[in-house]
């Protein structure tokens, strides 16, 4: 049995447990009410309006001119140009994505000189519609089109072939009916086409485009006696080497469309060499000297003044005039000496010069440009070291 001191102090630790719960829960319950009873936070979140917030006079803010997001609302920006509608600075709009029709992809309306090809166009920007450089006019034509069109006038087209146009055939590259008397060598129909010197005392084409002589010029370069010429695969030496030399000379701008077969083949420049043989001499080698098809055909200098006035007349011992004028229709300075190996009736004289003109171990016999008479082929003997002209005679082809 406790003392009564015992269960007084066991009383008083009962109350204290009891007073401090009850303490507690008041805390938690005012704690509680505190919490409850504060206002909740104002978002911070901002909004896009399309009008201005109004204050009131309490002053709390009125944000009901905000933004309208129904499917009503009005919207002030322009359609992108391609929606297949013509707005703002849109000249038209088709809403597709290509160029080359009435309207581009900016939406402008087609034009020449815009950079595509469009309807009623051949070409545009110097290329026609599949890309190829071509010489565009100002109307967005050009001659190769197969059109017959472009500017009025001279520069009018005659005829268009396309890829055909060329200037050896029908329709020239200038979209212009070839026709004698024009510069231009219509293959299969014309002979020749033009002159080196029109106004000259004799020219070699006729006016109705027909051969009536042969070009004759001494060259404007030199060779020693052991002639070579480069070519592919192999240099060429001797005689082919001269007779190439000759033909690329007569390429010339000068001489260019004097001669050619029907067939378009050229009439070639040979060398008046003579080699080792018989058969190298020019009255053999030479078609113009060795048949009668050509014997009539007169001799003429570039600048027209007659060498010759046929075969026979080129055989005797005199010339017309010296042959002292090359491919430029220029004169060669002073008496020049010229590679012959060959006697005035076009006859080689006996001896094999420089090695058939392949040596410069030797000698061969030279003519002057200054001479008509016999000594123009065969004035003296010279060394194949010696750097000396040649002459070069037009020639039909065999």
């Amino acid at each position: 049995m406790r003392s009564f001191p015992e269960c007084l102090t066991l009383a008083f630790l009962v109350s204290s447990c009891v007073t401090a719960k009850g303490d507690d829960a008041s805390t938690s319950a005012t704690s509680s009410t505190s919490s409850t009873s504060e206002e909740p936070p104002t978002s911070t979140s901002s909004s896009t309006t399309s009008g201005p917030m109004v204050t009131d006079s309490s002053g709390s803010t009125d944000s009901s001119t905000s933004t309208d997001t129904s499917p009503d609302s009005e919207t002030t920006a322009s359609p992108s140009c391609g929606d297949g509608e013509k707005n703002g600075d849109d000249e038209c709009d088709d809403g597709n994505r290509i160029n080359e029709d009435e309207c581009t992809n900016a939406c402008k309306l087609a034009m020449c000189a815009d950079g595509f090809v469009q309807p009623g166009e051949t070409c545009d920007g110097g290329k026609n519609a599949m890309g190829d450089a071509v010489d565009c006019r100002a109307d967005c034509t050009y001659c190769g089109d197969l059109l017959q069109n472009g500017p009025e006038g001279e520069e009018a087209e005659d005829c268009d072939e396309g890829v055909n146009n060329k200037d050896s055939g029908s329709c020239t590259a200038f979209c212009k009916t070839a026709k004698c008397g024009d510069g231009l060598l219509q293959v299969g129909v014309e002979e020749c086409d033009g002159n080196p010197n029109p106004m000259a005392k004799k020219t070699p084409c006729s006016d109705k485009c027909t051969k009536t002589g042969l070009l004759v010029f001494v060259s404007s370069s030199v060779t020693s006696g052991a002639i070579s010429f480069p070519a592919d695969p192999n240099p060429l030496e001797g005689i082919p080497a001269a007779d190439a030399i000759c033909a690329k000379l007569g390429e010339s701008g000068s001489l260019k469309g004097t001669g050619f077969s029907t067939d378009g083949t050229r009439w070639p420049f040979k060398a008046w060499l003579s080699g080792g043989a018989l058969s190298s001499s020019p009255s053999i080698s030479f078609p113009s000297l060795a048949d009668d098809q050509h014997a009539g055909l007169a001799y003429i200098r570039p600048d027209g003044e007659l060498v010759a006035g046929g075969s026979m007349d080129l055989l005797d011992d005199t010339l017309g005039v010296p042959i002292s004028i090359t491919e430029a229709a220029e004169g060669v300075e002073g008496d020049a000496l010229v590679w012959t190996g060959t006697k005035a009736d076009g006859m080689f004289n006996g001896a094999k010069p420089c090695a058939g003109w392949k040596s410069e171990d030797s000698s061969a016999v030279a003519g002057s440009t200054g001479k008509s008479g016999s000594q123009w082929t065969n004035l003296e003997i010279t060394d194949c070291k010696m750097a000396l002209h040649l002459y070069c005679f037009e020639q039909p082809p065999k």
